[in-house]
């Protein structure tokens, strides 16, 4: 995807995309949503919500689900990127 294409997308894509791949890391580490919140300081309600797309992460709760999944967040968005239709 072009830099230039990116603001083109609409915002329900991009909450799609990060869902996914939240979902996803946190499933490849075997955790559930109650032990990412535990690892990221970030409630388990908000896990699911950001999971499910119904919640726009923070970009402060980005950040610490990256740390909670042990990934660095360049690359946690690198894979939200790679995820947008």
């Amino acid at each position: 995807m072009a830099k230039a294409d990116i603001h083109f997308i609409p915002d329900e894509n991009i909450l799609k995309a990060v869902a996914k791949v939240i979902k996803t890391e946190r499933m490849k580490r075997q955790l559930t949503q109650e032990a990412l919140g535990t690892e990221s300081n970030v409630t388990w309600r908000h896990i699911q919500r950001f999971e499910s797309g119904q919640l726009n992460p923070s970009l402060c709760s980005f950040i610490k689900i990256a740390g909670g999944l042990g990934i660095a967040p360049d690359e946690l968005l690198k894979k939200v990127v790679g995820e947008i239709k």
